[in-house]
Protein backbone atom coordinates (compact mmCIF):
# COMPACT_ATOMS: atom_id res chain seq x y z
CA UNK A 1 0.00 0.00 0.00
CA UNK A 2 1.32 3.19 -0.56
CA UNK A 3 2.30 5.80 2.16
CA UNK A 4 -0.53 8.41 2.17
CA UNK A 5 -3.29 6.44 1.54
CA UNK A 6 -6.59 7.64 3.97
CA UNK A 7 -7.02 5.06 6.58
CA UNK A 8 -10.67 6.25 6.55
CA UNK A 9 -10.50 4.36 3.62
CA UNK A 10 -9.27 1.31 4.58
CA UNK A 11 -11.64 1.40 8.01
CA UNK A 12 -14.55 1.41 5.75
CA UNK A 13 -13.33 -1.72 3.51
CA UNK A 14 -12.55 -3.65 6.75
CA UNK A 15 -15.48 -2.02 8.80
CA UNK A 16 -17.32 -4.08 6.01
CA UNK A 17 -15.47 -6.92 6.20
CA UNK A 18 -16.50 -7.20 10.11
CA UNK A 19 -19.74 -6.27 9.72
CA UNK A 20 -19.92 -9.73 7.05
CA UNK A 21 -17.77 -12.09 9.06
CA UNK A 22 -20.46 -11.41 11.76
CA UNK A 23 -23.42 -11.97 9.51
CA UNK A 24 -21.69 -15.08 8.82
CA UNK A 25 -21.10 -16.73 12.02
CA UNK A 26 -24.89 -15.91 12.97
CA UNK A 27 -26.05 -18.26 9.69
CA UNK A 28 -22.85 -20.64 9.56
CA UNK A 29 -25.38 -22.97 7.90
CA UNK A 30 -26.37 -20.95 5.33
CA UNK A 31 -23.44 -21.60 3.25
CA UNK A 32 -24.95 -20.97 -0.07
CA UNK A 33 -25.54 -17.32 1.22
CA UNK A 34 -22.14 -16.80 2.49
CA UNK A 35 -20.86 -15.06 -1.01
CA UNK A 36 -23.77 -12.80 -0.53
CA UNK A 37 -23.18 -11.79 2.37
CA UNK A 38 -19.67 -10.74 2.01
CA UNK A 39 -20.69 -9.03 -1.73
CA UNK A 40 -20.05 -5.55 -0.37
CA UNK A 41 -16.85 -6.57 1.74
CA UNK A 42 -15.57 -7.68 -1.21
CA UNK A 43 -16.00 -4.65 -3.81
CA UNK A 44 -14.77 -1.97 -0.96
CA UNK A 45 -11.76 -4.62 -0.50
CA UNK A 46 -11.07 -4.96 -4.00
CA UNK A 47 -11.69 -1.29 -5.50
CA UNK A 48 -9.00 -0.19 -2.91
CA UNK A 49 -6.71 -3.27 -3.32
CA UNK A 50 -6.98 -2.42 -7.44
CA UNK A 51 -6.65 1.20 -6.91
CA UNK A 52 -3.84 1.66 -4.83
CA UNK A 53 -1.99 -1.86 -4.53
CA UNK A 54 -1.01 -4.69 -1.68
CA UNK A 55 -3.00 -3.84 1.45
CA UNK A 56 -0.91 -4.95 4.66
CA UNK A 57 -2.70 -4.25 7.91
CA UNK A 58 -1.22 -5.09 11.89
CA UNK A 59 -3.07 -7.69 13.65
CA UNK A 60 -3.35 -7.10 17.54
CA UNK A 61 -5.52 -8.73 19.69
CA UNK A 62 -8.45 -6.28 19.77
CA UNK A 63 -8.04 -4.09 16.89
CA UNK A 64 -6.35 -3.91 12.53
CA UNK A 65 -3.72 -1.78 12.52
CA UNK A 66 -2.87 0.20 9.05
CA UNK A 67 0.27 2.69 9.09
CA UNK A 68 -0.57 2.43 12.89
CA UNK A 69 -3.71 3.48 12.73
CA UNK A 70 -6.72 1.09 13.73
CA UNK A 71 -8.90 0.53 11.31
CA UNK A 72 -11.38 -2.05 12.70
CA UNK A 73 -11.92 -2.45 16.62
CA UNK A 74 -13.59 -5.26 17.93
CA UNK A 75 -13.47 -6.67 22.26
CA UNK A 76 -10.69 -8.78 22.62
CA UNK A 77 -13.06 -12.02 23.24
CA UNK A 78 -13.26 -15.50 21.98
CA UNK A 79 -16.01 -14.10 20.08
CA UNK A 80 -14.27 -11.46 17.90
CA UNK A 81 -12.33 -12.02 14.63
CA UNK A 82 -8.99 -9.93 15.85
CA UNK A 83 -8.68 -11.84 19.07
CA UNK A 84 -8.71 -15.42 17.16
CA UNK A 85 -6.04 -14.29 14.52
CA UNK A 86 -3.69 -12.67 16.92
CA UNK A 87 -4.16 -15.43 19.60
CA UNK A 88 -3.44 -18.32 17.06
CA UNK A 89 -0.06 -16.41 16.27
CA UNK A 90 -1.12 -14.04 13.23
CA UNK A 91 0.65 -10.90 13.47
CA UNK A 92 0.21 -9.57 9.87
CA UNK A 93 -2.34 -9.67 6.93
CA UNK A 94 -1.62 -8.74 3.53
CA UNK A 95 -4.31 -8.54 0.76
CA UNK A 96 -2.62 -8.91 -2.68
CA UNK A 97 -4.09 -7.73 -6.20
CA UNK A 98 -6.11 -10.56 -8.04
CA UNK A 99 -7.70 -11.08 -5.00
CA UNK A 100 -10.71 -13.07 -5.48
CA UNK A 101 -14.06 -13.01 -3.89
CA UNK A 102 -13.65 -17.12 -3.53
CA UNK A 103 -10.63 -16.23 -1.70
CA UNK A 104 -11.94 -13.93 0.48
CA UNK A 105 -14.61 -16.33 1.50
CA UNK A 106 -12.25 -19.02 2.57
CA UNK A 107 -9.85 -16.30 4.41
CA UNK A 108 -13.78 -15.31 6.05
CA UNK A 109 -14.54 -18.88 7.37
CA UNK A 110 -10.95 -19.02 8.71
CA UNK A 111 -11.17 -15.96 10.60
CA UNK A 112 -15.22 -16.75 12.22
CA UNK A 113 -15.08 -17.10 15.67
CA UNK A 114 -14.98 -20.79 17.29
CA UNK A 115 -18.72 -22.29 18.58
CA UNK A 116 -18.46 -21.88 22.37
CA UNK A 117 -19.44 -24.97 23.87
CA UNK A 118 -18.45 -25.90 27.78
CA UNK A 119 -18.67 -29.76 27.36
CA UNK A 120 -16.45 -30.25 24.84
CA UNK A 121 -12.99 -29.56 23.33
CA UNK A 122 -12.24 -26.42 20.20
CA UNK A 123 -13.60 -28.31 17.48
CA UNK A 124 -11.62 -26.52 15.05
CA UNK A 125 -8.00 -25.73 14.30
CA UNK A 126 -6.14 -22.67 15.38
CA UNK A 127 -6.28 -19.53 12.63
CA UNK A 128 -2.87 -20.16 11.88
CA UNK A 129 -2.86 -23.59 10.75
CA UNK A 130 -6.39 -23.30 8.67
CA UNK A 131 -4.61 -20.37 6.74
CA UNK A 132 -1.54 -22.81 6.06
CA UNK A 133 -3.37 -25.61 4.40
CA UNK A 134 -5.65 -23.14 2.26
CA UNK A 135 -2.66 -21.71 0.95
CA UNK A 136 -4.34 -18.39 -0.21
CA UNK A 137 -2.54 -17.35 -3.57
CA UNK A 138 -3.76 -13.40 -2.80
CA UNK A 139 -4.00 -13.49 1.05
CA UNK A 140 -0.49 -13.55 2.97
CA UNK A 141 0.21 -13.87 6.68
CA UNK A 142 3.20 -13.83 8.81
CA UNK A 143 3.07 -15.26 12.01
CA UNK A 144 4.74 -14.74 15.47
CA UNK A 145 7.98 -17.57 15.97
CA UNK A 146 7.43 -20.08 17.30
CA UNK A 147 9.64 -19.59 19.94
CA UNK A 148 8.64 -16.28 20.91
CA UNK A 149 8.25 -15.18 24.65
CA UNK A 150 5.51 -13.68 26.20
CA UNK A 151 6.04 -10.38 26.44
CA UNK A 152 3.17 -8.31 26.48
CA UNK A 153 -0.62 -9.46 28.60
CA UNK A 154 -1.90 -10.12 25.24
CA UNK A 155 0.61 -12.53 25.06
CA UNK A 156 0.47 -14.37 27.85
CA UNK A 157 -3.24 -14.73 27.26
CA UNK A 158 -2.60 -16.00 23.72
CA UNK A 159 0.14 -18.43 25.83
CA UNK A 160 -3.28 -19.83 28.45
CA UNK A 161 -5.11 -19.96 25.24
CA UNK A 162 -2.79 -22.71 23.27
CA UNK A 163 -2.24 -24.42 26.57
CA UNK A 164 -5.57 -24.50 27.29
CA UNK A 165 -6.41 -26.09 23.56
CA UNK A 166 -3.52 -28.26 24.03
CA UNK A 167 -5.32 -29.82 27.40
CA UNK A 168 -8.71 -30.04 25.81
CA UNK A 169 -7.58 -31.59 22.78
CA UNK A 170 -5.46 -34.47 25.14
CA UNK A 171 -8.66 -34.80 27.53
CA UNK A 172 -10.99 -35.99 24.67
CA UNK A 173 -8.52 -38.45 23.16
CA UNK A 174 -7.84 -39.55 26.39
CA UNK A 175 -12.06 -40.08 27.01
CA UNK A 176 -12.14 -42.18 23.60
CA UNK A 177 -9.53 -44.17 23.68
CA UNK A 178 -10.88 -45.70 27.24
CA UNK A 179 -9.13 -45.77 30.78
CA UNK A 180 -6.13 -47.70 31.48
CA UNK A 181 -1.77 -47.06 31.54
CA UNK A 182 -0.41 -45.53 28.59
CA UNK A 183 1.12 -48.34 27.09
CA UNK A 184 -2.19 -50.30 27.48
CA UNK A 185 -4.00 -47.57 25.31
CA UNK A 186 -0.84 -47.57 23.19
CA UNK A 187 -1.12 -50.86 22.18
CA UNK A 188 -5.39 -50.86 22.24
CA UNK A 189 -4.99 -48.96 19.26
CA UNK A 190 -3.28 -45.94 16.99
CA UNK A 191 -3.57 -42.74 17.99
CA UNK A 192 -4.43 -41.90 14.42
CA UNK A 193 -6.60 -43.87 12.58
CA UNK A 194 -6.15 -44.39 8.70
CA UNK A 195 -8.86 -42.15 7.76
CA UNK A 196 -7.37 -39.45 10.25
CA UNK A 197 -4.31 -40.08 8.49
CA UNK A 198 -5.32 -39.11 5.33
CA UNK A 199 -7.59 -35.86 6.36
CA UNK A 200 -4.02 -34.62 8.25
CA UNK A 201 -1.82 -35.63 5.23
CA UNK A 202 -3.71 -34.97 1.71
CA UNK A 203 -2.64 -35.71 -1.52
CA UNK A 204 -1.65 -32.04 -1.52
CA UNK A 205 1.08 -33.29 0.55
CA UNK A 206 3.90 -32.56 -1.63
CA UNK A 207 3.17 -28.48 -1.88
CA UNK A 208 3.31 -28.52 1.64
CA UNK A 209 6.08 -30.20 1.85
CA UNK A 210 7.77 -27.01 0.13
CA UNK A 211 6.39 -24.97 2.52
CA UNK A 212 8.24 -26.56 4.95
CA UNK A 213 11.24 -26.71 3.78
CA UNK A 214 10.80 -22.72 2.44
CA UNK A 215 10.03 -22.46 6.60
CA UNK A 216 13.31 -24.01 7.49
CA UNK A 217 15.46 -21.74 4.99
CA UNK A 218 13.37 -18.85 6.12
CA UNK A 219 14.73 -19.32 10.17
CA UNK A 220 18.20 -19.83 8.88
CA UNK A 221 18.27 -16.88 6.47
CA UNK A 222 17.17 -15.00 9.58
CA UNK A 223 20.10 -15.76 11.10
CA UNK A 224 17.49 -16.48 14.13
CA UNK A 225 18.40 -20.58 14.52
CA UNK A 226 20.64 -20.40 17.43
CA UNK A 227 20.71 -23.56 19.31
CA UNK A 228 17.55 -25.38 16.95
CA UNK A 229 20.49 -24.97 13.97
CA UNK A 230 21.22 -28.97 14.37
CA UNK A 231 17.76 -29.69 14.21
CA UNK A 232 16.85 -27.61 11.25
CA UNK A 233 19.33 -28.88 9.55
CA UNK A 234 17.80 -32.82 9.83
CA UNK A 235 14.35 -31.81 9.48
CA UNK A 236 15.39 -30.19 6.20
CA UNK A 237 17.69 -33.11 5.12
CA UNK A 238 14.44 -35.17 5.85
CA UNK A 239 11.86 -33.00 3.80
CA UNK A 240 14.33 -33.64 1.00
CA UNK A 241 14.42 -37.32 1.40
CA UNK A 242 10.74 -37.16 1.17
CA UNK A 243 10.53 -35.33 -1.76
CA UNK A 244 13.03 -37.69 -3.15
CA UNK A 245 10.88 -40.62 -2.01
CA UNK A 246 7.19 -39.14 -3.72
CA UNK A 247 9.29 -37.97 -6.75
CA UNK A 248 7.99 -34.17 -6.04
CA UNK A 249 10.42 -32.49 -8.69
CA UNK A 250 9.08 -29.54 -8.47
CA UNK A 251 9.74 -29.48 -4.74
CA UNK A 252 13.18 -30.73 -4.74
CA UNK A 253 13.71 -27.83 -7.81
CA UNK A 254 12.18 -25.15 -5.68
CA UNK A 255 14.00 -25.84 -2.59
CA UNK A 256 17.83 -26.36 -4.38
CA UNK A 257 17.06 -22.88 -6.14
CA UNK A 258 16.67 -21.62 -2.90
CA UNK A 259 19.42 -23.29 -1.32
CA UNK A 260 21.65 -21.90 -3.99
CA UNK A 261 20.67 -18.21 -3.21
CA UNK A 262 22.14 -18.23 0.50
CA UNK A 263 24.32 -16.27 1.80
CA UNK A 264 28.18 -17.21 2.73
CA UNK A 265 27.41 -18.10 6.41
CA UNK A 266 23.67 -20.11 5.45
CA UNK A 267 26.37 -22.14 3.17
CA UNK A 268 28.28 -22.96 5.84
CA UNK A 269 25.31 -23.99 8.25
CA UNK A 270 23.56 -25.77 5.38
CA UNK A 271 24.45 -26.29 1.97
CA UNK A 272 27.99 -27.77 3.59
CA UNK A 273 26.69 -30.24 5.61
CA UNK A 274 23.74 -31.06 3.76
CA UNK A 275 26.08 -31.32 0.58
CA UNK A 276 27.13 -34.50 2.62
CA UNK A 277 24.04 -35.98 3.25
CA UNK A 278 22.85 -35.44 -0.70
CA UNK A 279 26.49 -37.32 -1.66
CA UNK A 280 24.84 -40.82 -0.24
CA UNK A 281 24.86 -43.22 -3.20
CA UNK A 282 21.26 -43.95 -2.91
CA UNK A 283 20.07 -40.39 -3.10
CA UNK A 284 22.70 -39.58 -5.69
CA UNK A 285 20.72 -42.85 -7.94
CA UNK A 286 17.44 -41.40 -6.96
CA UNK A 287 17.93 -38.07 -7.95
CA UNK A 288 19.33 -38.97 -11.30
CA UNK A 289 16.14 -41.30 -11.95
CA UNK A 290 14.08 -38.16 -11.65
CA UNK A 291 16.06 -35.87 -13.38
CA UNK A 292 15.70 -38.38 -15.88
CA UNK A 293 11.84 -37.80 -16.41
CA UNK A 294 11.58 -33.96 -15.29
CA UNK A 295 12.94 -31.87 -17.72
CA UNK A 296 13.38 -28.98 -15.43
CA UNK A 297 14.98 -30.87 -12.90
CA UNK A 298 17.66 -31.70 -14.89
CA UNK A 299 18.34 -28.41 -16.79
CA UNK A 300 17.89 -26.53 -13.24
CA UNK A 301 18.22 -28.61 -10.61
CA UNK A 302 20.48 -31.32 -10.87
CA UNK A 303 23.78 -28.61 -11.15
CA UNK A 304 22.24 -26.93 -7.89
CA UNK A 305 22.25 -30.60 -6.68
CA UNK A 306 26.05 -31.57 -7.79
CA UNK A 307 27.44 -28.18 -6.69
CA UNK A 308 26.41 -28.77 -3.24
CA UNK A 309 28.58 -32.41 -2.91
CA UNK A 310 31.69 -32.67 -1.13
CA UNK A 311 34.95 -32.45 -2.45
CA UNK A 312 35.19 -36.21 -1.72
CA UNK A 313 32.86 -37.54 -3.46
CA UNK A 314 34.72 -38.60 -6.55
CA UNK A 315 34.03 -42.67 -6.06
CA UNK A 316 30.25 -42.11 -4.99
CA UNK A 317 29.97 -40.40 -7.88
CA UNK A 318 31.62 -43.12 -10.25
CA UNK A 319 29.96 -45.91 -8.55
CA UNK A 320 25.99 -44.10 -8.99
CA UNK A 321 27.41 -43.18 -12.95
CA UNK A 322 27.32 -46.87 -13.02
CA UNK A 323 23.35 -47.27 -12.71
CA UNK A 324 22.75 -44.22 -14.89
CA UNK A 325 21.34 -44.47 -18.55
CA UNK A 326 21.00 -41.53 -19.61
CA UNK A 327 23.72 -39.86 -21.07
CA UNK A 328 23.21 -36.28 -20.08
CA UNK A 329 23.24 -37.12 -16.64
CA UNK A 330 26.01 -39.52 -16.83
CA UNK A 331 27.83 -36.45 -18.39
CA UNK A 332 26.91 -34.11 -15.75
CA UNK A 333 28.25 -36.70 -12.89
CA UNK A 334 31.13 -37.19 -14.55
CA UNK A 335 31.98 -33.40 -14.71
CA UNK A 336 31.49 -33.27 -11.36
CA UNK A 337 33.90 -35.32 -10.77
CA UNK A 338 36.32 -33.34 -12.80
CA UNK A 339 35.96 -30.49 -10.70
CA UNK A 340 36.72 -32.70 -7.82
CA UNK A 341 39.69 -34.97 -9.74
CA UNK A 342 42.54 -33.74 -7.20
CA UNK A 343 40.15 -35.74 -4.49
CA UNK A 344 40.02 -38.67 -6.60
CA UNK A 345 43.00 -38.62 -9.21
CA UNK A 346 44.04 -41.86 -9.34
CA UNK A 347 40.50 -43.31 -9.45
CA UNK A 348 39.96 -41.05 -12.29
CA UNK A 349 42.90 -42.35 -14.20
CA UNK A 350 42.56 -45.72 -13.85
CA UNK A 351 38.57 -45.52 -14.88
CA UNK A 352 39.92 -43.80 -17.95
CA UNK A 353 41.62 -46.93 -18.67
CA UNK A 354 39.12 -49.89 -17.39
CA UNK A 355 36.03 -48.81 -16.89
CA UNK A 356 32.83 -49.67 -19.14
CA UNK A 357 33.15 -47.88 -22.19
CA UNK A 358 30.03 -45.14 -21.54
CA UNK A 359 31.68 -44.37 -18.74
CA UNK A 360 35.15 -43.76 -19.51
CA UNK A 361 33.63 -41.71 -22.65
CA UNK A 362 31.69 -39.46 -19.91
CA UNK A 363 34.76 -38.84 -17.77
CA UNK A 364 36.82 -38.18 -21.12
CA UNK A 365 34.00 -35.52 -22.13
CA UNK A 366 34.35 -34.26 -18.99
CA UNK A 367 38.32 -32.95 -19.14
CA UNK A 368 38.02 -30.57 -21.49
CA UNK A 369 37.68 -27.28 -18.43
CA UNK A 370 40.96 -28.76 -16.75
CA UNK A 371 44.31 -27.81 -17.10
CA UNK A 372 45.96 -27.96 -21.00
CA UNK A 373 48.62 -30.32 -19.52
CA UNK A 374 46.14 -32.44 -17.84
CA UNK A 375 43.99 -33.14 -20.56
CA UNK A 376 46.14 -34.43 -22.62
CA UNK A 377 48.03 -36.95 -20.03
CA UNK A 378 44.86 -38.29 -19.01
CA UNK A 379 43.90 -37.69 -22.62
CA UNK A 380 47.11 -40.48 -23.14
CA UNK A 381 45.76 -42.66 -20.84
CA UNK A 382 42.51 -43.22 -22.10
CA UNK A 383 43.84 -44.67 -25.46
CA UNK A 384 44.81 -48.08 -23.42
CA UNK A 385 41.01 -48.53 -22.66
CA UNK A 386 40.67 -51.67 -24.80
CA UNK A 387 37.14 -50.70 -26.20
CA UNK A 388 37.70 -48.68 -30.12
CA UNK A 389 35.21 -45.88 -29.12
CA UNK A 390 36.76 -44.66 -26.11
CA UNK A 391 40.40 -44.70 -28.37
CA UNK A 392 38.69 -43.08 -30.86
CA UNK A 393 37.26 -40.18 -28.60
CA UNK A 394 40.59 -39.81 -26.44
CA UNK A 395 42.36 -39.69 -30.22
CA UNK A 396 40.77 -36.61 -30.96
CA UNK A 397 41.22 -34.90 -27.56
CA UNK A 398 44.35 -35.75 -27.47
CA UNK A 399 45.29 -33.88 -30.18
CA UNK A 400 43.10 -31.18 -29.15
CA UNK A 401 44.61 -30.76 -25.91
CA UNK A 402 48.47 -31.52 -26.73
CA UNK A 403 50.90 -31.43 -29.31
CA UNK A 404 53.54 -33.21 -28.12
CA UNK A 405 52.09 -35.82 -26.41
CA UNK A 406 49.82 -36.30 -29.44
CA UNK A 407 53.00 -36.47 -31.47
CA UNK A 408 54.33 -38.85 -29.49
CA UNK A 409 51.15 -41.14 -28.93
CA UNK A 410 49.57 -41.16 -32.21
CA UNK A 411 51.85 -43.19 -34.16
CA UNK A 412 50.76 -46.71 -33.63
CA UNK A 413 46.81 -45.74 -34.14
CA UNK A 414 47.62 -45.35 -37.87
CA UNK A 415 48.29 -48.95 -38.07
CA UNK A 416 45.52 -50.14 -35.74
CA UNK A 417 43.55 -53.09 -36.31
CA UNK A 418 39.97 -51.11 -36.57
CA UNK A 419 39.75 -48.85 -39.81
CA UNK A 420 37.90 -46.37 -37.91
CA UNK A 421 40.64 -45.73 -35.23
CA UNK A 422 43.45 -45.37 -38.61
CA UNK A 423 41.05 -42.93 -39.84
CA UNK A 424 40.23 -41.03 -36.02
CA UNK A 425 44.29 -40.99 -35.87
CA UNK A 426 45.08 -39.54 -39.20
CA UNK A 427 42.50 -36.65 -38.67
CA UNK A 428 44.02 -36.03 -35.01
CA UNK A 429 47.67 -35.93 -36.86
CA UNK A 430 45.59 -33.71 -39.37
CA UNK A 431 45.43 -30.79 -36.68
CA UNK A 432 48.91 -30.55 -35.71
CA UNK A 433 51.02 -28.16 -38.41
CA UNK A 434 54.04 -30.12 -37.69
CA UNK A 435 56.78 -31.64 -40.26
CA UNK A 436 57.32 -34.45 -37.65
CA UNK A 437 53.77 -35.36 -38.15
CA UNK A 438 53.82 -35.42 -41.65
CA UNK A 439 56.26 -37.52 -41.75
CA UNK A 440 54.09 -40.38 -39.28
CA UNK A 441 50.99 -40.11 -42.04
CA UNK A 442 53.69 -40.42 -44.81
CA UNK A 443 54.86 -43.61 -43.23
CA UNK A 444 51.72 -45.14 -43.43
CA UNK A 445 50.85 -43.90 -47.49
CA UNK A 446 53.68 -45.29 -48.79
CA UNK A 447 53.36 -48.77 -47.43
CA UNK A 448 52.42 -50.89 -49.68
CA UNK A 449 49.39 -52.13 -47.65
CA UNK A 450 47.76 -48.16 -47.59
CA UNK A 451 47.00 -49.30 -51.13
CA UNK A 452 44.73 -51.75 -49.98
CA UNK A 453 43.12 -50.40 -47.86
CA UNK A 454 39.44 -49.18 -48.41
CA UNK A 455 38.61 -45.60 -50.52
CA UNK A 456 37.58 -44.15 -48.02
CA UNK A 457 40.67 -44.18 -45.44
CA UNK A 458 42.95 -42.80 -47.61
CA UNK A 459 41.04 -40.55 -48.78
CA UNK A 460 41.21 -39.23 -45.18
CA UNK A 461 45.17 -39.63 -44.80
CA UNK A 462 45.52 -37.47 -47.72
CA UNK A 463 43.31 -34.82 -46.55
CA UNK A 464 44.97 -35.04 -42.93
CA UNK A 465 48.10 -34.54 -44.68
CA UNK A 466 46.93 -31.65 -46.66
CA UNK A 467 44.86 -30.03 -43.95
CA UNK A 468 48.58 -29.87 -42.65
CA UNK A 469 49.82 -27.70 -44.87
CA UNK A 470 53.57 -28.65 -44.21
CA UNK A 471 56.01 -28.17 -47.21
CA UNK A 472 56.82 -32.25 -47.06
CA UNK A 473 53.45 -32.85 -47.27
CA UNK A 474 52.83 -30.52 -50.16
CA UNK A 475 55.50 -32.19 -52.17
CA UNK A 476 53.89 -35.76 -51.80
CA UNK A 477 50.65 -34.60 -53.24
CA UNK A 478 51.88 -32.53 -55.89
CA UNK A 479 54.24 -35.32 -56.98
CA UNK A 480 50.84 -37.93 -57.18
CA UNK A 481 48.95 -35.21 -59.10
CA UNK A 482 51.38 -34.23 -61.76
CA UNK A 483 53.76 -36.81 -62.21
CA UNK A 484 53.41 -39.76 -65.00
CA UNK A 485 51.67 -43.06 -64.35
CA UNK A 486 54.74 -45.80 -63.42
CA UNK A 487 55.24 -48.82 -65.92
CA UNK A 488 52.93 -51.07 -65.20
CA UNK A 489 50.17 -48.75 -62.81
CA UNK A 490 46.50 -49.38 -64.68
CA UNK A 491 45.65 -45.75 -66.26
CA UNK A 492 42.31 -46.10 -63.89
CA UNK A 493 44.54 -46.81 -60.22
CA UNK A 494 46.89 -43.76 -61.60
CA UNK A 495 43.75 -41.11 -62.21
CA UNK A 496 42.42 -42.44 -58.51
CA UNK A 497 46.15 -41.50 -57.05
CA UNK A 498 45.13 -38.21 -59.01
CA UNK A 499 41.95 -37.04 -57.21
CA UNK A 500 43.13 -38.39 -53.68
CA UNK A 501 45.55 -35.89 -54.21
CA UNK A 502 43.43 -32.77 -55.13
CA UNK A 503 41.37 -33.89 -51.80
CA UNK A 504 44.34 -33.07 -50.12
CA UNK A 505 45.52 -29.76 -52.00
CA UNK A 506 41.78 -28.71 -51.32
CA UNK A 507 41.99 -29.12 -47.80
CA UNK A 508 45.72 -27.30 -47.97
CA UNK A 509 44.12 -24.41 -49.25
CA UNK A 510 47.08 -22.10 -49.99
CA UNK A 511 47.94 -20.28 -53.31
CA UNK A 512 50.48 -22.78 -53.97
CA UNK A 513 47.58 -25.21 -53.80
CA UNK A 514 45.36 -22.97 -55.90
CA UNK A 515 47.98 -23.03 -58.67
CA UNK A 516 49.09 -26.66 -58.82
CA UNK A 517 45.36 -27.17 -58.94
CA UNK A 518 44.62 -24.72 -62.05
CA UNK A 519 47.13 -26.35 -63.66
CA UNK A 520 45.69 -29.91 -63.12
CA UNK A 521 42.13 -28.68 -64.57
CA UNK A 522 43.96 -27.52 -68.14
CA UNK A 523 42.84 -29.61 -70.21
CA UNK A 524 46.20 -29.20 -72.34
CA UNK A 525 47.67 -30.99 -69.27
CA UNK A 526 46.32 -34.65 -71.11
CA UNK A 527 44.51 -35.70 -67.56
CA UNK A 528 41.28 -37.26 -67.98
CA UNK A 529 38.27 -35.67 -67.77
CA UNK A 530 37.22 -36.85 -63.90
CA UNK A 531 40.76 -35.30 -63.03
CA UNK A 532 40.27 -32.11 -65.16
CA UNK A 533 36.81 -32.01 -63.75
CA UNK A 534 37.85 -32.32 -59.98
CA UNK A 535 41.11 -30.49 -60.01
CA UNK A 536 38.33 -27.10 -61.53
CA UNK A 537 35.99 -28.11 -59.13
CA UNK A 538 38.75 -27.74 -56.00
CA UNK A 539 40.25 -24.51 -57.64
CA UNK A 540 37.31 -22.65 -57.29
CA UNK A 541 36.60 -23.73 -53.73
CA UNK A 542 40.01 -23.17 -52.91
CA UNK A 543 40.00 -19.73 -54.41
CA UNK A 544 36.61 -18.59 -52.94
CA UNK A 545 38.72 -19.07 -49.46
CA UNK A 546 41.23 -17.22 -50.54
CA UNK A 547 39.09 -14.37 -51.20
CA UNK A 548 37.23 -14.16 -48.36
CA UNK A 549 40.15 -14.18 -46.37
CA UNK A 550 41.57 -10.96 -48.26
CA UNK A 551 38.40 -9.16 -47.59
CA UNK A 552 38.62 -9.90 -44.12
CA UNK A 553 35.90 -12.84 -43.90
CA UNK A 554 37.10 -16.18 -42.75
Amino acid sequence: MRAGQPAAEVARAFEALGRAIKRIANYRHQRDKHAEYLALAYSELHELIVRQGALTVEVEPAALLFDGEPVLTEPARDGSMCFRLHRDGVRRLTFLPGLTVEELLAFTRIALPEIQDDHGPPTREDALIELWKADLSHVAYEAVAAFEVAQTEADELAVEAAALLARETLRAAAEKLGPGPEEALLAKRPIVGASDLEAIDPPEGPRRLQRAAFLVLRVVERRVAGRDLDSLRESLGRIIDEMLRLGDAPGLLATLDRLGALGDEAVTEIRVPLGKRLSALPRLTRFAALCDASIDLFVFGLPAYLKMLPFDVGPTLLEAMAAIEAKGIRAAFASAMAVRIEGCRALYEEALRTAPAPISQALLSAIDGLDFGLRGFLAALALQHADPSVQLEALQKLAASDPQTALAQLGPFLVHREPDVRIAAAQALGRLPMEEAASLLLGRMRALEFGLAERVEREAFHVALGGQKTAVGFGFLSERLTHSPRAGLLKSRHSEEQLLAIRGLAADGSARALRLLEYAADVHQGNPAVVASAARAAANHVRELLQRVLVGGE
